[in-house]
């Protein structure tokens, strides 16, 4: 939940075997994020994954909601956050971006609805991970935005904010726009990634790609 101020504390952290750890979906307010913290170490091995995949922000809702078509066509805009969102085939473009750089938190917003059965995609959710000593990701961190459907925006891609001691691993992080419906709704925004660490060995990928791309923050503490 995103309004507790002390997460849940444990002494290690193994997301392992093929698993997948995720959050709750929001609707229209942001009610729920994924927020761990670890006193030792935190691993995620090759083949689990961390995912808020469409769980942010739910079709219609979000302070970067896509602009709509207001009827079957042309297509609705992609929602924004980080980047702002694509345009549809109306031409319209979502330049709503929103949120901190350097402590991303927020929820990936929906992509514009459009009309005649289309659905806008809903954004991606939020991600924070926090470590005393090293968090290893071999897996997937993902926080992408869903999909629009139709003449529906995609949403843009969601938040993961990575705190550590030493941030290492081979795996892959992406808080990227959702495609925007195949009847010309546009590309979601892309999200927000933030790493913090005193080593990085790190060399695994980091993507935000969108309708426009959003930011990569990399401090060392």
């Amino acid at each position: 939940n995103k309004d507790i101020v002390t997460p849940p504390t444990f002494s290690s952290i193994n997301v392992t075997t093929g698993s997948t750890l995720t959050h709750t979906s929001n609707t229209s307010a942001h009610t729920y994020s994924l927020i761990l913290y670890s006193t030792g170490n935190f691993t995620i091995d090759a083949g689990s994954t961390i995912s808020a995949n469409g769980t942010g922000f739910s079709a219609g809702n979000g302070p970067g909601l896509g602009s709509s078509s207001g009827n079957c066509y042309p297509g609705a805009s992609g929602g924004a956050y980080g980047g702002s969102g694509g345009a549809g085939s109306s031409g319209g473009v979502n330049n709503t971006t929103y949120g901190s750089v350097t402590q991303p938190s927020n929820l990936g917003s929906s992509g514009g609805i459009g009309q005649c059965a289309s659905s806008s995609g809903s954004g991606g959710g939020a991600i924070k991970l926090i470590a005393s000593g090293v968090i290893t990701n071999n897996g997937i961190i993902t926080s992408n935005g869903n999909a629009g459907s139709s003449v529906g925006g995609g949403g843009s891609g969601g938040s993961i904010w990575i705190d550590a001691d030493t941030f290492a691993g081979t795996g892959s992080m992406t808080a990227n726009g959702g495609a925007g419906g195949g009847s010309g709704g546009g590309l979601g925004g892309g999200g927000r990634v933030a790493t913090y660490y005193s080593t990085k060995t790190y060399s695994g990928s980091t993507t935000v790609s969108g309708g426009a791309v959003g930011t990569v923050y990399n401090k060392n503490k």
